[in-house]
């Protein structure tokens, strides 16, 4: 029952964690471009007309300046520390519940 439990709370721990990390990454990499200009309305509507190739360069562009920037080492260490604490967090409840069954069944 516990193996079970303690494989069932360390998933939904993980999904947990990952969707936070979902919402912290869009807000980290919006917050980069829209610091070095590149989600000004003027950028925007230049980008418009460019072909998808043309685009897609511009983005690898970006990726690359964000790699010599150590940006991504960042989102990375983020991501990390967020399924270490999702870990943690769920071997802090299994051994709980292990104590907890362990106690007598006593009522108050």
């Amino acid at each position: 029952m516990i193996k079970f439990y303690r494989f069932c709370a360390g998933n939904a721990e993980a999904a947990h964690q990952c969707l936070h990390w979902r919402f912290s990454l869009k807000t980290h990499v919006m917050g980069y471009l829209d610091d070095n200009g590149h989600i000004t309305p003027e950028k925007i509507l230049q980008r418009e007309n460019w072909s998808t190739r043309k685009k897609g360069q511009y983005a690898m562009d970006i990726v690359t300046k964000m790699e010599e920037e150590k940006v991504l080492q960042d989102v990375y260490a983020m991501f990390q520390s967020g399924l270490n604490k999702a870990r943690n967090t769920v071997s802090h409840v299994v051994y709980l519940s292990m104590i907890l069954r362990e106690l007598p069944n006593t009522r108050y």
